[in-house]
């Protein structure tokens, strides 16, 4: 049975504990992590081997609105501070985990300040067919993110709440356009991420903003 969690947590805000994990139940967006941004130094892409290009040029090379063209287009180094508005318990855990996959410069934090954040998740009316993932603003010059709100539906199945959260999350806070294969994005909403997706989040935000991706890598 579809669930209206929306409007269930303005009914029942502090009550509804779904499977061990809660959505509006709790303290809205818990203290914030310890974890820091480790160094900033980028690698020369000539250092790349052809198959780590290749899999760059795979997954990220559609970002034709951006200027350079079809160029390494992600947040910038430091902590990117999330809000998150729908109270799920788990976010800073989904978070931690794009940490740990990025491994270094850019970190990701919960804040309890919507003014301080430039991630937001916020509840949307509808299913997950009828949602859409979000809004990114990138700033189309230099290819810097400049702010994202993830859309969570309203209605969604009991079972399908955290899948729903890691899906969108690992899809789109690394980069905006990224090419999957249908298998992968298949994964991504079981919660799982492919080892090649793994490499593209680790090697990408290792080259500076703005880097040109070769089509022929």
């Amino acid at each position: 049975m579809k669930k209206r969690l929306g409007l269930l947590i303005l009914l029942i805000l502090g009550l509804m504990v779904i499977g061990g994990c809660s959505v509006g139940t709790g303290e809205i967006n818990p203290p914030e992590s310890e974890i820091t941004p480790g160094s900033c130094e980028m690698l020369d892409v000539n250092e790349l081997s052809p198959q780590i290009k290749h899999l760059l040029r795979e997954y990220l090379y559609w970002s034709s609105y951006l200027k350079p063209a079809h160029s390494i287009s992600r947040w910038p180094c430091g902590t990117i501070y999330v809000y998150d508005e729908t109270r799920y318990e788990k976010t800073q855990e989904l978070l931690n985990l794009a940490n740990q996959l990025i491994a270094g410069p850019t970190v990701f934090k919960i804040t309890k300040d919507p003014a301080k954040a430039k991630i937001k998740y916020v509840f949307k009316e509808g299913s997950p067919l009828e949602v859409g993932w979000g809004e990114l603003k990138p700033d189309e010059y230099t290819a810097e993110y400049l702010s994202l709100v993830f859309y969570i539906p309203t209605e969604i199945e009991i079972e399908e709440i955290y899948n729903i959260y890691f899906s969108r999350t690992m899809r789109f806070l690394f980069f905006f356009s990224t090419r999957m294969t249908e298998e992968e994005w298949e994964l991504l909403k079981k919660g799982e991420i492919s080892e090649n997706y793994k490499t593209v989040i680790y090697y990408g935000y290792r080259l500076p903003i703005g880097t040109e991706i070769d089509p022929n890598w």
